[in-house]
């Protein structure tokens, strides 16, 4: 697997002393079947659509700061990414939460996750870190998905939270 850490200025982070970020995984081997496979093929129409092979979704041509995979997965227009439905974060009071915007419905066969490290080096999801997520339908094509944060007491002042991104690939 490749992977390439988009972090996106987030003023609640700083404040909260949580840090955030897209992580996007690119999936190699393992992925098998007909789903991935369709899925790899409409990654590569959405690049050939957008004159963006031979790129891959780790590459940023244009120098953005944006993978094309995350471009991609999060329904952003290439080249000119509109960076307010980049990954974010809340405090609604009692719970951190990492929210993004995606595509309504999502991509075939791209999987979002929500992880969450107090060091940087081991990254954890489930039912012991967040809540379940949430969606709200935006009503133009798109939904906000919100994951709360449910860390242990002992280490709630020092966590990070990424959004990890798996796109099949094409081999």
């Amino acid at each position: 697997m490749v992977n390439v850490i988009y972090i996106p200025p987030i003023d609640v982070c700083a404040k909260r002393k949580i840090g955030c970020s897209a992580d996007l995984t690119i999936a190699v081997a393992g992925l098998a079947g007909y789903r991935t496979k369709q899925g790899a093929d409409a990654f590569q129409t959405w690049l050939a659509n957008h004159a963006l092979l031979p790129y891959t979704a780790t590459d940023d041509p244009l120098h953005i700061g944006v993978p094309l995979g995350v471009q991609y997965a999060l329904g952003l227009e290439p080249g000119a990414p509109d960076r307010s439905r980049l990954p974010f974060a809340t405090d609604p009071g009692t719970a951190t939460a990492l929210s993004f915007i995606r595509p309504l419905p999502s991509p075939l066969a791209v999987r979002y996750s929500v992880e969450v490290s107090s060091e940087l080096d081991e990254w954890h999801s489930g039912d012991l870190w967040t809540w379940p997520e949430t969606t709200l339908d935006n009503g133009d094509g798109t939904e906000t998905v919100s994951v709360r944060l449910r860390p242990p007491g002992d280490v709630a002042d020092r966590l990070f939270l990424r959004l990890r991104i798996i796109i099949p690939s094409v081999d």
